[in-house]
């Protein structure tokens, strides 16, 4: 998952992007605490919903080179965990208001 001091704060993704990321959050803490609360407590507060899971407002893009096409490439991650949930080719594309208005993760 990277490399020591990268941002993964002890979560693991074992598969390729897009699989899921050990631990996953937990979105109702009141149901780990007690499963008959009548308080609802609910931690989704972001715009963005990754598919690790985590609940962030912005997601975070890396530039990387993709060896395979032979471009550099932009991938979108989540900031909690690192989890990669998108790609988008060229890098250049990513900041293109014409063609990605909005980056979705």
């Amino acid at each position: 998952m990277g490399a020591p001091g990268s941002g993964g704060f002890g979560f693991t993704q074992p598969g390729p992007a897009g699989s899921p990321v050990l631990p996953p959050q937990v979105s109702d803490p009141s149901s780990v605490i007690a499963p008959f609360s009548t308080t609802p407590v609910f931690s989704a507060t972001g715009q963005f919903s990754f598919i690790c899971s985590h609940i962030e407002n912005m997601p975070v893009i890396y530039r990387d080179f993709d060896y395979e096409t032979g471009m550099s490439v932009a991938l979108v991650v989540c900031p909690t965990c690192s989890c990669v949930s998108g790609v988008i080719r060229p890098y250049e594309a990513a900041f293109n208001n014409f063609t990605q208005p909005i980056i979705i993760p």
